[in-house]
């Protein structure tokens, strides 16, 4: 009868520690979830990709162009007419 209770105490042990062991992983997943989520909200679903600068009046700009593209030149060097400065 010794026997059988103590096998009883043990059993109820273990299904307590696997409780609080899948318990912590459910916690963990759960934190790891709202994390991911808070950060994707914050960037309005998922993040821009580019090139992003903040204006003078704390706006954030983003450039997806291709790099390549928008470091072109707006005006060849060919257009344009030249001027002399003259100072009055």
């Amino acid at each position: 009868m010794i026997i059988l209770k103590l096998f009883f105490g043990i059993f109820l042990i273990g299904i307590i520690a696997v409780i609080f062991f899948v318990l912590r992983i459910v916690l963990t997943v759960r934190k790891a979830h709202e994390h991911f989520r808070q950060s994707t909200t914050k960037t309005g679903g998922r993040r821009p990709t580019g090139t992003t600068t903040t204006g003078p009046d704390g706006e954030r700009i983003t450039d997806t162009r291709d790099p390549e593209k928008a470091r072109r030149k707006i005006i060849s060097d060919d257009e344009g007419e030249y001027v002399d400065f003259v100072e009055e």
